[in-house]
């Protein structure tokens, strides 16, 4: 499994999960917080209303700060 932002690997302890199929046809929407939550990204200091959410990272991040967090990870 990963990340749906970084693409990073992510451990899951205990037994494998089955696939969730809504998911694999849109990773990113596992990483868009829901639409009556608003969070600041945690990457910036321009407190840029947050996107998406770093699964592994445990980070809020704006547009800006996804396409960054991508390269780096």
């Amino acid at each position: 499994t990963e990340c749906p932002v970084c693409r990073d690997p992510i451990d899951q302890p205990g037994p494998a999960l089955m696939d969730n199929m809504f998911a694999a046809l849109d990773p990113e929407h596992l990483a868009s917080p829901k639409p009556d939550s608003t969070h600041a990204c945690t990457a910036c200091e321009e407190n840029q209303e947050a996107d998406s959410y770093c699964l592994q990272c445990e980070e809020w991040l704006c547009d800006s700060c996804v396409d960054a967090h991508r390269r780096v990870r």
